[in-house]
């Protein structure tokens, strides 16, 4: 069973959310600086950091 860290980064008016999870099963290609995930297999969340922008 191959397991999988990915780190998302979701940018919003006020704050920025960053999740880590991990996949199970996840087959991704790397293509210079991008990468595609072909197939998600199954995930769990590991780690979430939500920061606010002040403005």
């Amino acid at each position: 069973m191959k397991k999988t860290l990915i780190l998302w980064t979701f940018e919003h008016d006020d704050y920025n959310r960053h999740q880590i999870v991990e996949y199970t099963n996840a087959i991704l290609t790397k293509d210079d600086d991008s990468a595609q995930i072909k197939q998600i297999g199954s995930g769990k969340l590991i780690k979430k950091k939500i920061n606010s922008i002040k403005n």
